[in-house]
């Protein structure tokens, strides 16, 4: 609980769109990635969250937004706030997300 809490703690940081997603199957990740989601949502950001069904998720963490180069204001905020609470983000880039929008895909326990 006090990683979730130090997800929400972050009253002076750019928040924007994000969507929260784990895979189907993977019961731990997707509990974890409900209380990010809802720590997020306390904090103020617009998020979203779906359990997908996704195979070869790697164990961990992976923030990603649309297009490579400068990272969105708030996906450097996000990794920050990750980053802050102990928690390793992968970073990496997908052209089907939506512009604007991060996207954090919740894997299984390293």
């Amino acid at each position: 609980m006090a990683k979730a809490f130090a997800l929400h703690r972050s009253e002076n940081r750019s928040k924007g769109q994000v969507s929260v997603e784990c895979a189907t199957g993977s019961q731990e990740a997707c509990t974890f990635a409900e209380e990010i989601t809802s720590a997020l949502k306390d904090g103020g950001w617009a998020v979203s969250f779906t359990i997908a069904a996704l195979t070869g998720v790697k164990p961990g963490f992976l923030l990603m937004q649309r297009n490579e180069g400068d990272a969105l204001p708030h996906v450097r905020a996000l990794h920050d706030v990750f980053k802050g609470a102990g928690i390793l983000l992968e970073v990496g880039f997908n052209p089907r997300i939506q512009e604007g929008q991060a996207t954090l895909l919740v894997g299984p326990k390293p």
